[in-house]
């Protein structure tokens, strides 16, 4: 588990897919829009947001205002988000180097 703050009006994490694990959020604070399969929410502080295994989801903070949520995943989750974290520290990651982490990860971008 750890927590996340999507900057408002950015794209947001792109429309992938975990194969061997599920993915979790509760909103603490502000508002995230999520897409989970074929649904799209909003959801406010005190909101929770589930993807199981196989399903194509994203999200964002659409805005104006901060957003605060708490991302809950397996090992393989965590990993993947701290990796990406890392790299993009030196800049921009190319899409094949996105794709290359993600599968990595046992995930895909959709």
């Amino acid at each position: 588990m750890f927590e996340s703050s999507p900057p408002p009006g950015a794209p947001g994490a792109p429309p992938h897919v975990h194969h061997s694990y599920d993915e979790a959020w509760f909103i603490i604070e502000g508002t995230v829009e999520f897409v989970l399969g074929d649904r799209r929410e909003r959801l406010e502080a005190g909101g929770f947001a589930f993807a199981p295994r196989g399903v194509v989801h994203s999200f964002a903070n659409p805005g104006p205002a901060e957003a605060r949520m708490l991302v809950m995943g397996s090992g393989p989750a965590t990993a993947m988000v701290e990796e990406v974290g890392r790299l993009s520290e030196a800049g921009p990651l190319s899409p094949d180097t996105l794709m290359e982490v993600f599968r990595r990860h046992d995930s895909e971008l959709a």
